[in-house]
């Protein structure tokens, strides 16, 4: 049997996209991409390293040349520059592994009302996801930090975005905010990266706590990053409420890496496919209108939210 040209529109190609996605989702299931960093094989060696059917794998190394992911010469295959650079470290990969296993589980969800795949472990949920050190970039870009002294993170994750604006701007102190069970993770990755004299961190629910009971401020600048889409509307506008309470009168909101969606709510691509995987993941995970976050931040207290970036917001006290 045949399958549809790669290059086929509509539902054809969507079909002849799915095998390329299944291909990668394999080989990072297997460690591929680990092993091959290490140097080139052959499919003999890979089968002999990894303890694999030879005869299976061969299939799944051809589909990864096809596709762009892995290079042969010879016998030998070997991951691409671009492979390499975003598989090629030891969990590296437990990004896309995440969404792709939720996304299998997309109809269940529908059925339920329920996200089928919402992880039992927030923690492990949190290590898995990325450290988000590539938002810092988007925050450095919408806010002038030269004037910024005091920064609090509001939903900081493993804190890898703190990590980068202290390279951006090292005269930054930064309080990072997370669940109390996320903080661990967010203290030992400062440790390791060595700035834990710089950064203070705080473990509460920013929905359900009053944020300046618990910190340090008032603070020049707060941000949040992958938080607003995965709560319902209230929560979404309490969590921007607290963000208002501790910042100062001249202070900004730097809402980063959120999900936008376009007017008619059918674009842009990436948002929208995200959007999906996050109705497996979170109780009220999706993306939302530009309209909507205008709404919450009004709500919150906030004077003005200006968009700067496609994911990117700014909000100000006045």
């Amino acid at each position: 049997m045949s399958g549809p040209a790669a290059d086929s529109s509509g539902v054809a190609g969507l079909v002849a996209q799915s095998w390329g996605v299944f291909a990668l989702l394999a080989g990072l299931q297997l460690e591929l991409f680990v092993l091959l960093n290490r140097a080139p094989k052959s499919a003999a060696e890979i089968a002999d390293a990894l303890t694999l059917n030879v005869e299976k794998l061969r299939p799944l190394l051809n589909a990864l040349v096809h596709h762009g992911v892995l290079t042969v010469d010879g016998e030998r295959f070997a991951n691409t520059t671009e492979c390499a650079e975003r598989f090629g470290s030891p969990g590296s990969g437990e990004h896309y592994r995440v969404f792709w296993r939720a996304a299998l589980r997309t109809a269940e969800s529908v059925r339920s009302g329920l996200p089928a795949a919402k992880p039992a472990d927030v923690a492990a949920y949190f290590a898995g996801v990325g450290l988000g050190t590539h938002i810092a970039d988007s925050v450095a870009q919408a806010v002038d930090l030269s004037n910024v002294t005091s920064l609090i993170d509001i939903g900081c994750g493993q804190g890898g975005m703190a990590v980068t604006l202290l390279e951006h701007a090292p005269h930054l102190h930064i309080t990072l905010v997370d669940l109390p069970e996320v903080i661990p993770l967010a203290d030992a990755y400062q440790e390791k990266q060595g700035v834990a004299g710089r950064v203070t961190t705080v473990g509460l629910d920013v929905v359900r706590d009053t944020l300046a009971s618990h910190v340090d401020g008032p603070f020049d600048l707060a941000t949040m990053s992958r938080l607003l889409h995965v709560l319902p509307a209230g929560e979404a506008v309490r969590a921007l409420r607290n963000a208002f309470e501790v910042l100062r009168g001249d202070g900004v909101l730097c809402v980063a890496s959120t999900l936008v969606l376009d007017p008619d709510a059918a674009g842009p691509r990436g948002v929208v496919d995200y959007s999906l995987s996050l109705l497996n993941l979170e109780d009220a995970g999706r993306a939302h209108s530009e309209e909507e976050y205008h709404s919450w931040a009004k709500e919150a207290g906030f004077a003005t939210l200006e968009r700067v970036a496609a994911d990117t917001m700014v909000a100000r006290k006045r």
